[in-house]
This record gives structure tokens, C-alpha cells and sequence, in this order.
């Protein structure tokens, strides 16, 4: 059983589903750091926003799915810029140190707001119906949205 060639080809896209999420949060870090020279540890607080911000645009019609896809990020750059304008731009051409501590400020304001808006629990998306189907393969059904993600 542990080792059936289905078992594993569902092991093998669940583990490179993760590596793409990991590798674009990790790229994004990456890209601020290495072409801007600024440490902005605020990065997840601005994914986590934006989950959330695609969570209250999908309310409970899951299949409006595609209207999060367009505004979540605009409303995060949004944020983004004005974070950019009014607080990070004060720590751009400072010390390291500066840059973290003002960033690391930044996730704690995030974290807060999006307890105050949205509560301490989780929250989950109900699937949209053209994502509950199962694809064949070797006898083994996998779900559409793993291919998706």
C-alpha cells in the first residue's frame, strides 16, 4: 500500500504544490531584497491580507473564484504602496536594523487588523463546483485542484 505507484504520483504533486507556494513567497522576498537592498519582513503580512481580502470577495458564492484573482492583489499593492509612501520609504536609506524593526512593526499591525476584521479563526473557501471533479489516473482519482494550484 505504501508504495503503489498511485499512492506516490499523489505524494509527488502534493509536495510540488507546496514547493511552488514556498518558491513564489520565497521569490518575492527574494526580489525585494536583492533589487531594492531593503529587508521587508512585512512580506507575509501582505499575503496574508490578501488571502483574506480574496476571502471576503468570494463571500459565500464560491463560484465567483476569478473576482479575487483581480482585485485581491490590486487592493494589496494598494496597501503596499501606501505602506511604501508613509513608512517604509523613512527606513529605506537607514541602517539594516532600522529596516527589520520597522517591518517587523508592520506584520504586528497586519496581524492585529486582521484579527479586529476578520477574528482569531479560521476561515476556509468552499471549492467552486468546476474544482470538486476528479481526474482518472491508473485507477486513482485526483482532484482538479491540485492541478490547479
Amino acid at each position: 500500500m505504501l508504495f503503489e505507484p498511485t499512492f506516490l504520483a499523489i505524494q509527488v504533486l502534493n509536495g510540488l504544490q507546496l514547493a511552488s507556494l514556498l518558491f513564489l513567497l520565497s521569490v518575492g522576498l527574494t526580489v525585494v531584497y536583492g533589487l531594492m537592498n531593503f529587508i521587508n519582513l512585512a512580506h507575509g503580512t501582505l499575503y496574508m491580507l490578501g488571502a483574506y481580502l480574496g476571502l471576503t470577495l468570494v463571500g459565500e458564492n464560491p463560484d465567483h473564484f476569478g473576482l479575487p484573482f483581480i482585485f485581491a492583489p490590486l487592493l494589496v499593492a494598494g496597501l503596499g504602496a501606501v505602506a511604501q509612501v508613509t513608512v517604509l520609504r523613512w527606513a529605506g536609506n537607514t541602517d539594516p536594523m532600522r529596516q527589520v524593526l520597522v517591518t517587523f512593526g508592520l506584520v504586528f499591525v497586519g496581524l492585529d487588523v486582521v484579527r479586529y476584521i476578520w477574528g482569531d479563526y479560521s476561515h476556509s473557501i468552499p471549492a467552486p463546483r468546476y474544482f470538486l471533479e476528479l481526474c482518472q489516473s491508473s485507477g486513482s482519482y485526483i482532484p482538479v485542484t491540485a492541478f490547479f494550484l
